[in-house]
């Protein structure tokens, strides 16, 4: 006699129910509001910000805006009736936007009091490595420590606000490739950047400029360190701009250390969602900057006599040639990056 008897068959076969885990969800949230967001909570501020890694307010504000804007992190009941997840458990000011007139003021007015009058920030590029890469991109994405990584590059200030953010070049590039693909000089080319003004050693100056490291290119926009100072000024000189220019390896060790994901390696497989995730960890990383700090980014506007907008150059092409060429012929300038470094050794 087989074993295969009808009954064995049917017991076989008998579908299984799921198995049912108590997690006392809403036990845990009433804990979780009385240790952190009561009236009076057990822990006090720091404690919040150690494990939230933002204060109170701020990640009350945000959870407010994401529970309007998206009803998927609003509690709700689930299939069986019971309430879901609450949003705490769980878990638009332009905090990525280009540098307005007060701005551009704000700026200014940092580098002239730390001794590089026009500065604007300090740029740089940092690797993500990118667990999942697609095996036929390994070729093109492979560059430090010989696996596959994505470039962000950064400008940030002082007070490590992340000013400008371009990222997704594959691994394999160096800044100077990158620099060549970022928008970082657009606003520059299509005349719309606000205007920069200063004088300096008898010099008048309207180009802002950014400090760099010795890979990128000696242009008008970009200050370099002197790699072998002999002499007292070029040793002052070197000594400050490499001090000064640690601004943006600063806040990429800032924003790694905040949100671990971008430590690396990431483990996601499309690119898309790697930027979004970088792309909302910076916004997080300057929001705690402005809550933290003091730094007040306001939405600018023109004055009501000025006019703000982009030239119509579609009629000539020819002038939309001439207008690029001009503007990129003086952002590319090696002549004016060796009489500016000049100027500034002087100044200091």
């Amino acid at each position: 006699m087989g074993i295969f008897t009808p009954e064995n068959l049917k017991a076989l076969f008998k579908p299984k129910k799921r198995r049912y885990i108590k997690r006392d969800r809403e036990d845990a949230a009433q804990q979780l509001w009385k240790d952190y967001f009561a009236e009076n909570p057990v822990f006090p501020p720091e404690y919040f910000r150690r494990r939230f890694r933002m204060r109170r307010q701020l990640f009350l504000r945000i959870l407010n805006d994401i529970t309007t804007h998206d009803n998927f992190f609003k509690q709700k009941p689930d299939a069986t009736g019971r309430m879901g997840v609450h949003p705490y458990i769980e878990d638009d000011k332009q905090y990525l936007c280009s540098s307005n007139e007060s701005d551009i003021a704000h700026l200014l007015q940092e580098g002239e009091e730390r001794g590089f009058p026009s500065m604007l920030g300090c740029i740089d590029c940092m690797h993500w490595e990118w667990k999942n890469c697609p095996k036929r991109w390994h070729g093109t994405h492979k560059g430090r420590g010989r696996k596959p990584t994505l470039i962000l590059e950064a400008i940030a200030s002082k007070n490590l606000w992340i000013w400008h953010a371009f990222f997704g070049m594959a691994g394999l590039h160096i800044d100077v490739n990158v620099l060549d693909h970022s928008p970082v000089f657009n606003r520059i080319i299509n005349g719309i950047i606000p205007p920069v003004n200063y004088e300096m050693n008898g010099h008048h100056r309207t180009l802002g400029y950014y400090l760099s490291d010795g890979i990128y290119p000696k242009w008008a926009a970009l200050i370099q360190t002197i790699p072998h100072p002999t002499t007292e000024k070029d040793k002052l000189f070197a000594q400050r701009q490499e001090a000064v220019r640690k601004d943006v390896e600063r806040a990429f060790g800032v924003l790694q250390i905040r949100w671990v994901i971008t430590h690396g390696p990431i483990y996601y497989w499309k690119k898309e969602d790697l930027s979004k995730i970088m792309r909302t960890c910076i916004i997080l990383h300057n929001m705690i900057i402005e809550n933290e700090g003091d730094t007040n980014i306001l939405e600018w506007t023109p004055p009501t006599d000025e006019s703000v907008y982009l030239p119509q150059y579609n009629r000539d092409r020819s002038f939309l040639a001439a207008h690029i060429s001009t503007r990129l012929s003086r952002i590319r300038n090696v002549e004016n990056n060796g009489d500016l470094r000049r100027d500034l050794m002087e100044h200091l």
